[in-house]
């Protein structure tokens, strides 16, 4: 799917995880992915979006109880691995970028 996206030259979000198979046979797809979001000029990140946590689920209920839509929601994750080598993860060319809060590179 990642590959029909980006052909149509569309950006692409990926939830966690990308893929159950081994990275010898997942790699091969990742460096295709990889050659055609530089050749499109796309951003291609991948993320953990939180959808079945508890807080979502209750937040989703209370929402539903009261019968209001969501009209905005801001958050922000805090990444607790400070030593991560992310030199992909958080470059806005590639992955879309840092959390503009977070001043790290």
């Amino acid at each position: 799917m990642e590959l029909q996206l980006l052909k149509a030259g569309v950006h692409v979000f990926v939830e966690k995880p990308v893929s159950l198979q081994p990275p010898e046979i997942f790699l091969p797809y990742v460096q295709t992915v990889e050659e055609l979001r530089k050749e499109k000029g796309l951003i291609v990140s991948v993320g953990y979006m939180f959808r079945y946590h508890p807080a979502v689920e209750k937040m989703k209920s209370v929402l539903a109880e009261h019968g209001r839509p969501v009209v905005g929601l801001s958050a922000i994750y805090q990444c607790a691995y400070s030593t991560l080598d992310r030199p992909l993860w958080w470059n806005m060319d590639t992955s879309g970028g840092k959390c503009p809060n977070n001043h790290r590179n």
